[in-house]
């Protein structure tokens, strides 16, 4: 969080906004530009949010959980996106 690096709000406030759609998911990831999706419990919908579009099943081929000893743990999930 003490960088210059973007962080944007998948699925909008409820989780249900389409935005980033799964097209622009892939964009980011094949320029390099999205490494991580922080997933969660929140109502039970975890990363991608309730309503989303096909993008947890995208995350789930393209991202993969990261040892929480690697960044300290807590209730949110850190995944790793690679092409």
């Amino acid at each position: 969080m003490g960088s210059d690096e973007v962080v944007i709000g998948m699925g909008g406030f409820s989780g249900s906004d389409d935005a980033p759609s799964v097209g622009q998911l892939q964009a980011w990831l094949t320029e390099g530009r999205l490494k991580f999706v922080l997933g969660g419990e929140m109502g039970g919908r975890g990363p991608g949010g309730r309503g989303d579009n096909g993008r947890q099943e995208w995350i789930a081929v393209h991202c993969s959980t990261v040892d929480p000893s690697a960044y300290g743990g807590g209730s949110a999930q850190l995944l790793e996106c690679r092409a």
